[in-house]
């Protein structure tokens, strides 16, 4: 519901998600499927019903309404799809866990199912029977099927914040022009020269000039996976923009997309690339290139709060941490929880200390490297609590996955996993 009262229907919101982003990289009908299939499970009574619950009360909808999308996508012979279908609010897990998050479903959910089918075949016919959803034919390894995946995951996920949001302010879902990559790629020539010319001689300016040239020519080839095995110095930071701006440039791309693991490599990258390729001053008329990174919520240091985060299902509260044992002490920070995790006694963090924090009330994992540090997510491990009673086994299952996704990012734990007073487990992380 937005200000004005309005109630978001379903079906427009299915046609409002439906391959908004897909078509850019070649899969404009499985964007559209998985647009059409991620909130089909919010058609079922039950859902519904706890979604009125939900506004009365304050709490989350706790109640599965994804299921339905990953099954509709085996009966369409895309079952690789269920993964970014699953994971649309919580994130990419892995086959193997969606599959058996579906498949073991408790009997309620299985019933909803039915009901929610029931409801929107008769209004989306072919979404429920048809042919096969088709995938690109080139995908030839799994690589290039993981990066698929994660490409029409983040379509999703943006073309469902957009109509949710357009929704609330009573209008269109607004979305930015393409880049002028031509003004871009030119401003970015002038500028690393000027920045080249006010920086003293190097011995290792040869080796960069190269890595910058070779990556400067290898941008008009045909698309694909492209790899720059270049050491600490190189300059692969302006090499890999430049590729970016002269890619875009050949082949009419409207924006180039910077993904890398921690925030303070992307502020570092962002400087840099602000510095290239922003306007300079008032005056220069055009819009700022490289957008900023909102971070986490930070707690002070004194009283606990609730940390409140919007969702595409309403509003979701993290919890205020009880007042702290001996032997424990209280972290603050993170987004959607505050956590308490054991320390030893007489020992306290450093700025030199790297720990891994893992929160079960929303499967999130994060690295902290210090006390007063909230940490940065490094993804979701897919498990969560969702009122399940068996706390030793659901934590168990937690720190199992959060070692898989540790080791997704290059990192290992440095001792067991020390449990929280608040559905939390922690640990001391190093790299691998």
């Amino acid at each position: 519901m937005n200000s004005s009262g309005v109630r978001h229907h379903l079906i427009d919101h299915l046609e409002g998600t439906a391959e908004r982003f897909a078509s850019v990289f070649g899969t404009g009908p499985a964007g559209r499927f998985v647009g059409l299939a991620h909130d089909t499970g919010k058609a079922s009574c039950t859902w519904q019903e706890h979604l009125l619950l939900a506004e009365s009360t304050g709490r989350r909808v706790g109640f599965d309404h994804k299921s339905l999308g990953v099954l509709l996508a085996r009966r369409r012979g895309a079952a690789e799809l269920g993964v970014a279908l699953h994971g649309h609010h919580g994130g990419l897990t892995s086959p193997a866990f969606v599959n058996s998050e579906v498949d073991n479903a408790p009997a309620e959910q299985v019933q909803a199912r039915f009901e929610a089918e029931a409801a929107l075949r008769p209004l989306l016919p072919a979404l429920f029977e048809g042919p096969p959803v088709p995938l690109p034919s080139d995908i030839s390894s799994k690589v290039e099927m993981d990066m698929l995946l994660r490409l029409l995951y983040s379509a999703l996920v943006d073309a469902d914040g957009l109509d949710t949001a357009a929704h609330r302010a009573g209008g269109q879902p607004r979305v930015a022009p393409p880049a002028d990559m031509a003004m871009l790629w030119n401003r970015f020539v002038v500028r690393r020269e000027r920045m080249l010319a006010g920086r003293g001689a190097s011995t290792v300016d040869r080796w960069r000039e190269e890595v910058f040239q070779a990556c400067v020519a290898t941008a008009s080839g045909p698309g694909g996976f492209f790899r720059l095995p270049a050491p600490t110095g190189s300059g692969k930071t302006i090499a890999a923009g430049a590729f970016g701006l002269r890619h875009a440039l050949e082949h009419g791309k409207a924006r180039v997309i910077v993904a890398v693991p921690f925030t303070t490599i992307a502020e570092q990258n962002a400087a840099v690339y602000r510095q290239l390729l922003d306007p300079e001053g008032p005056d220069d008329g055009n819009p700022k290139s490289v957008p900023g990174r909102s971070s986490p919520t930070r707690c002070s240091a004194g009283r606990p709060r609730s940390a409140r985060v919007t969702t595409g299902e309403g509003t979701r509260y993290g919890a205020s941490p009880q007042p702290a044992a001996p032997g424990v002490r209280a972290w603050r920070g993170s987004q959607l929880s505050c956590a308490a995790t054991p320390v030893t006694e007489g020992d306290p963090l450093t700025d030199r200390d790297l720990r891994a924090q893992a929160d079960y009330d929303t499967g999130e994992v994060r690295i902290i490297r210090h006390q007063n540090d909230g940490g940065e997510s490094i993804g979701n491990t897919g498990v969560a609590r969702l009122g399940r009673p068996d706390r030793e086994a659901d934590l168990g299952s937690l720190e199992r996955a959060a070692d898989l996704l540790l080791a997704e990012v290059g990192l290992k734990r440095h001792g067991p996993w020390r449990r929280g007073r608040q559905w939390t487990i922690a640990a001391t992380v190093i790299n691998t």
